[in-house]
């Protein structure tokens, strides 16, 4: 079985457990392989210079000095801590307890932070024992620290490194480890979910050409396990609705062409019959011919396969220059030229039926050819009154005629439109009629490009 014949399950899982891996690996590697951050050393004699002359010291060493009424955090014991207060406190001539330390201070709650200082009620030390104690430690103090001076006021002076903002150099480090460790699994995901998406995009495409063609290709079955089981099943019922179609459109031009036998039976037959009647019944027989033969031109329409490479702004042309030589009052606007992938006959249909009902119903037509997105449009236009806004829907239904009377002398059988439709549908296109704001109709029909 191949790798992309397993069930979509595994798929998803995989793709999980190759992001999750992928990410913990180079978590990993940012453990064990990038340098520790480098801290920051401070001199005690540079501490003392600003908290003595905050105003000039303080910046020129990095340091921050602030007046405050009570020190930050509650003192503890440290060694290191209580010897670094101490050469503070010789160092401006004040009593210990006047010092306090804190080490490893951090912004945030008091559980993150490791405070050490002398307590207050410790006695001085005496300087010959400070200075042989002094000389155990380094003359550095690493940050990040708070280092406080009780003032003769009560307030106390705190000196602490300056913010050099959140960005600082390990953490830019870090930063840049986690968007190359982010690009990297989403180029990962994306590459699966390609994998895995492609099959649901073969699914629209192949609904979309069977909307247009009930004929159209096969869905090819590749893909995980439950997509190959719903491609067969989209096969199976791509090829019933085309036997449907087919079946129910060749039963149709059966009946009308068998209907033609007895119809010619019935017109023999009336030869006979007294003049008036004869008259009436010949004139309904017509009727019924006429409808007879827009049924078999509506199936011949609704089955043709034949598709090319066609200029639609020719074809439009021609049957405009046609309906002119006839007299009728129709023009075509300049228009550029567009190709389509169409039946040459059926189009020639679509367009005619729109130009032969403008004249007929609205005096004049008027035809264009643009293209709008991926599509192709022809418009034509008429100065007729217009339909009801109930009715422009309606039109489209096979025999359904706005004028009742059934005349052919005031309109044909009310298949016109519903092969315009059914053309343009089997295209993959559709066909709109829009009453115009200073009268008359318009119809739209869109073919894909």
């Amino acid at each position: 079985m191949k790798l992309r014949d397993l069930p979509l399950f595994v798929h998803v899982a995989g793709l999980l457990f190759i992001s999750t891996l992928v990410t913990q690996a180079l978590s990993i590697v940012l453990l064990f392989y990038s340098p520790p951050p480098v801290s920051e050393l401070y001199a005690v004699p540079d501490i003392v210079a600003s908290l003595r002359a905050p105003s000039t010291e303080a910046a020129k060493h990095r340091l921050k000095v602030s007046s405050n009424t009570a020190p930050p955090y509650e003192q503890s014991e440290d060694r290191r801590a209580r010897v670094i207060g101490e050469r503070i406190a010789w160092a401006l001539s004040l009593p210990s307890y006047a010092i306090r330390v804190t080490l490893g201070w951090r912004p945030g709650p008091p559980w993150l932070s490791l405070s050490i200082a002398p307590k207050a009620s410790e006695p001085p030390v005496s300087a010959s024992s400070r200075s042989q104690r002094l000389v155990d430690v380094s003359d550095l103090v690493v940050a990040p620290f708070q280092i406080s001076v009780r003032q003769p006021d009560g307030t106390w002076l705190t000196a602490e490194p300056s913010d050099d903002g959140f960005l600082i150099a390990w953490r830019q480090n870090i930063v840049k480890w986690l968007v190359a460790s982010t690009v990297l699994v989403i180029g990962i995901g994306y590459f699966f979910a390609r994998r895995l998406t492609a099959p649901l995009r073969s699914f629209a495409e192949a609904a979309e050409r069977l909307g247009r063609d009930p004929r159209a290709a096969t869905l090819a079955i590749e893909g995980s396990a439950e997509v190959g089981v719903a491609a067969q099943a989209f096969n199976d019922m791509k090829e019933r609705l085309r036997l449907y179609v087919e079946n129910r459109t060749q039963m149709i031009g059966a009946i009308a062409h068998d209907l033609y036998t007895p119809l010619q039976r019935l017109a023999f037959r009336l030869e006979a019959a007294p003049s008036d009647l004869r008259t009436k019944a010949s004139a309904d027989i017509a009727e019924m011919e006429a409808m007879l033969n827009a049924t078999m031109a509506f199936v011949r329409d609704a089955t043709g396969t034949e598709r090319c490479r066609l200029e639609l702004t020719s074809i439009v042309e021609s049957v405009v220059d046609n309906m002119a030589e006839t007299g009728a009052n129709v023009e075509m606007e300049p228009s550029p030229s567009i190709l389509i992938q169409a039946d040459a006959v059926a189009v020639r249909n679509l367009v005619s039926n729109l130009v032969v009902n403008a004249v007929k119903y609205g005096v004049s037509a008027t035809a264009r050819v643009f293209t709008e997105n991926s599509f192709a449009v022809v418009e034509v236009d008429d100065n007729g009154p217009g339909l009801p806004i109930e009715e422009l829907a309606r039109v489209f239904e096979p025999f359904y005629r706005v004028e009742r009377s059934r005349s052919r002398e005031t309109g044909g059988v009310g298949l016109g439109l519903s092969i315009v439709r059914s053309i343009a549908l089997a295209h993959g296109g559709n066909v709109d009629l829009i009453n115009l704001p200073g009268g008359g109709l318009r119809a739209r029909a869109t073919l894909p490009l």
